[in-house]
């Protein structure tokens, strides 16, 4: 187990939240240097991290003073996870009830910019799962990511995918904005979202969004998942899409 557990952790993933972690209202900038020594890390490692965070605009070096603030898309990211607490309060109850008495497996995110917030997971007894990150730049290859770019608006959508670094995971995983384009409208067309192995092989999963009553426009999304040893994607389709689309349309009534 504890083999597992190391494994699945990312060293890299973790020196990187706690850079962002080092700053609040009572440190609101740090040098290179007071970043090196407060992680533990050599100043060249210790610039790769820094460097990477202002690259993908979490951090922000001031060119004269080279003293680093946090940037705008940690701000962000700050306020889509303190609405994600008060959204776990209406997602949590309605996936317990149906995880409780179908016992499979139910997750669920929120949509940051071009990535994905975990929100609330609910993971059957003989389900193999993997541990996945709060946050996954990954949108492309779940299906809780396509639930929701699919139901955006069109320029919001290919602008949402052009952020979207296509990493392959899989054979399965679509690389392409041609094909993950086709894709996302087949999603529209048929109402949800589907993870043919896109992710892990051997996993697939069903998706649906929920949306906002206020801009009835897509913030979040509710999946089934499943191993290929326990249905083929049709059997899980004939079963679970009408209970899926359930929890989608009773999340978005109180959201």
């Amino acid at each position: 187990m504890k083999e597992e557990s190391s494994l699945y952790f990312s060293k890299s993933f973790e020196k990187g939240l706690k850079i962002l972690s080092l700053f609040n209202p009572e440190r609101r900038s740090l040098s290179l240097k007071e970043v090196s020594e407060i992680i533990g890390a050599n100043k060249s490692s210790a610039y790769r991290f820094v460097n990477t965070l202002v690259k993908l605009d979490y951090l922000k070096k001031d060119p004269r003073t080279k003293l680093l603030t946090l940037a705008p898309r940690s701000y962000l990211l700050g306020l889509n996870l303190s609405r994600s607490f008060s959204l776990l309060q209406v997602v949590k109850p309605i996936i317990d009830k149906v995880y409780d008495s179908r016992q499979i497996s139910i997750d669920s995110a929120l949509l940051s910019g071009s990535t994905l917030l975990k929100l609330y997971q609910r993971v059957a007894p003989d389900m193999v799962t993997y541990q996945s990150s709060v946050v996954d730049p990954a949108t492309h290859s779940h299906a809780l990511g396509k639930a929701i770019l699919a139901f955006l608006p069109d320029s919001e959508m290919h602008e949402v995918v052009d952020q979207i670094p296509l990493v392959k995971r899989t054979e399965n995983t679509l690389t392409t904005k041609k094909d993950l384009i086709a894709d996302l409208k087949k999603t529209r067309e048929r109402g949800y979202a589907i993870n043919n192995e896109e992710f892990v092989l051997g996993l697939f999963a069903l998706a649906v969004p929920f949306f906002s009553r206020e801009t009835n426009l897509p913030i979040g999304a509710v999946s089934i998942d499943f191993s290929t040893a326990q249905h083929t994607l049709k059997e899980a389709q004939d079963q679970y899409i009408d209970i899926l689309k359930m929890m989608g349309e009773d999340i978005s009534r109180v959201v």
